[in-house]
């Protein structure tokens, strides 16, 4: 009776003992009021969060999550987004969240949403993402919230407006069988090549006699043959992309086939350019020669545009390829400037010829066909280049090549640039004894004979000096002005000929060096004495 007794005593107190734990247990549990989750200006996790997206771009959006209790709180993230063209790019990892009291209590995390570049339209794509509260000390008990995404892809492969409609406008409404999207793709084509053709036939003649009258025809003819053969396969490449729309082909075809379009007409495009550019450059600084014979600005600066244009168009159309493929050029004019700098250490010389030639072409102190007094040596100018100058030498049986810094360092005396007469000077020598007034008269009225002096009023005219008194005569000194600095050579020459021959005519003596030699030594043929050298 006592065991019993005792054992209904216990039993009691052993289910009290299990009870109770288990009650506190439950009031210990992680509950849905000691935290809350929030999505910065959106309604989010109440209301789905509307995210839109183009091709190859992202969207942002930061997930607070704030501990409000007095408990050790993880916080852990997981997705779900079915669509191979849209993807959670980032999602943040386990975060661990103090209590309230002890500061901490915060984890902001960012969740990153991406559209493929070759993604079709969408609209309304469903994307969870779940956000994972527990408790720390009781890692089982978990409590998830589902934020909702809506997301739309805004492509640029959409052909839904585009499907079978002429130019992408007007729908084919066609009997059949010519409804065919091809059709109206072809139509298209033969259409947009039409009118390409037709401006190039009208449009750029008329262009091109307009920016110069006095253009020939071979001249705009040609001009237009070369924007012909590059406009239509622009227009070709364009509209074949326009037509790829048209008959709603994959994005994948759109997008490979629009990357290499786009290479393509940069290309052509930067060659168009640079035509156009040299035919207008050529037509305005011919129309300024034409317009003013003493213009700065005239056709020999041809070269120094043409290098500027090359420089602009070169770099233009490699910095337009490497953009249309996301190139950060930040990166690349750090890289420029190091390598700039090297160049400068390095290559100072190459550099200073580069600017000496843009300083020549720009300046232009000497033409082509000058000639020029360098170091006292005549050269003629045969081409000026950017980075050096051809010569030929004034009997024009050698090419000299000399680098631009030279030529702007050295004292240059350009003897033709105002293609003005030339004093020059031919000397004689006279006889002790001769008159000289009547030798400088024969010498004037004998260099009065030869055409390519001047004497017409504004130039002085032939004259005589006597220059010096010579061991065998005296000098005397013919001052003439020939025509040009060419013709000096030619008429020193032929007035030593005229003069030679009225001296001749007049008994006026040219003398010349006479040795006399007087043999003292005994001429009879027999040895002297003292003389041992055999004969």
């Amino acid at each position: 009776m006592n065991g019993k007794l005792t054992a209904l005593v216990i039993l009691p107190v052993i289910l009290f003992g299990l009870i109770v734990p288990m009650g506190f247990e439950s009031s210990d549990a992680l509950e849905p009021e000691e935290f809350y989750i929030t999505v910065p200006s959106t309604k989010a996790p109440v209301e789905p969060i509307e995210i839109t997206v183009g091709n190859g771009t992202s969207k942002s959006l930061e997930i607070m999550v704030v501990n409000a209790s007095e408990k050790y709180l993880t916080v852990s993230y997981s997705s779900v987004l079915d669509n191979k063209d849209i993807v959670f790019e980032s999602i943040p990892g386990t975060a661990l969240l103090n209590p309230e009291s002890m500061g901490g209590n915060t984890s902001t995390q960012t969740v990153v949403i991406t559209a493929s570049m070759v993604s079709p339209a969408y609209i309304g794509v469903t994307g969870i993402l779940t956000v994972d509260v527990a408790d720390a000390s009781e890692p089982a008990t978990i409590i998830s919230t589902e934020i909702v995404f809506n997301i739309s892809v805004e492509s640029i492969f959409d052909t839904s407006d585009n499907y079978n409609k002429f130019f992408g406008m007007v729908p084919n409404e066609l009997p059949e069988p010519l409804n065919s999207c091809w059709v109206a793709m072809i139509v298209t084509m033969i259409v947009d090549l039409l009118i390409a053709a037709i401006f190039c036939k009208f449009f750029v003649p008329a262009l091109a006699r307009h920016l110069n009258k006095m253009t020939p025809d071979d001249d705009v003819d040609k001009f237009e043959k070369q924007i012909f053969n590059i406009l239509i396969p622009i227009i070709f490449i364009m509209t074949l992309n326009q037509g790829l729309t048209i008959v709603g082909a994959p994005a994948t075809i759109i997008s490979s086939f629009e990357r290499l379009a786009i290479i393509l007409c940069i290309i052509m495009v930067t060659i168009l350019l640079w035509i156009v550019y040299l035919f207008v450059v050529e037509a305005i600084l011919t129309k300024l020669e034409n317009f003013d014979n003493d213009s700065p600005v005239d056709r020999t600066l041809m070269p120094l545009f043409t290098m500027i244009g090359k420089i602009l168009f070169w770099v233009g159309g490699v910095a337009a390829i490497l953009a249309s493929f996301g190139v950060d050029f930040g990166g690349i004019l750090i890289s420029a400037g190091v390598i700039s700098l090297g160049i400068t250490l390095g290559a100072q010389s190459i550099l200073s010829q580069f600017f000496s030639g843009l300083v020549i072409l720009v300046t232009r102190p000497f033409n082509v066909g000058d000639y020029l007094k360098i170091n006292d040596k005549v050269y003629i100018v045969k081409s000026v280049k950017i980075m050096n100058t051809e010569f030929t030498s004034w009997e024009k049986d050698q090419i000299i090549t000399m680098p631009n810094n030279v030529v702007t360092a050295a004292t240059i005396c350009n003897m033709t640039k105002e293609e003005l007469p030339v004093k020059q000077y031919v000397y004689f020598s006279v006889a002790y004894g001769t008159d000289v007034e009547k030798a400088s008269k024969v010498m004037i009225d004998a260099a009065r004979t030869c055409d390519l002096i001047v004497e017409d009023g504004k130039y002085e005219a032939p004259s005589v000096r006597v220059t010096g008194f010579l061991s065998s005569g005296i000098e005397l000194r013919l001052a003439v002005f020939a025509k040009t600095f060419d013709d000096t050579g030619q008429a020193a020459g032929e007035i030593r000929k005229a003069v030679y021959k009225a001296f001749a005519e007049n008994g006026i003596t040219i003398p010349y060096e006479r040795v006399q030699v007087d043999i003292l030594s005994d001429t009879s043929g027999k040895r002297r004495e003292g003389d041992f050298v055999e004969d």
